[in-house]
């Protein structure tokens, strides 16, 4: 896949983010009973990693203040986008 700058829209939520201002797009899910981990993990990467996006990241621009591009992220690994809790 080729780089693609990122949307104008997404431009202005990167921009937002700051110490004192943080941007962060979080998600909860409650099961009822015990959780297989290793099942979730699956889940999740079934729903959400066919798609190319979920497995980009943020390449700067060559040209300073110019909105960065999506590009492929070879050293994807879906278990650093996980944070498992027990309370």
């Amino acid at each position: 896949m080729r780089r693609k700058k990122i949307a104008y829209a997404d431009y202005a939520w990167l921009r937002a983010d700051h110490p004192d201002n943080l941007v962060i797009i979080t998600g909860l899910i409650t099961f009822k009973g015990k959780l297989d981990y290793e099942r979730f993990k699956a889940l999740v990467e079934e729903l959400t990693c066919r798609f190319p996006r979920f497995r980009q990241r943020l390449a700067p621009s060559l040209i300073p203040s110019a909105r960065p591009y999506w590009e492929n992220d070879l050293d994807f690994d879906l278990e650093s986008h996980l944070e498992r809790v027990v309370l």
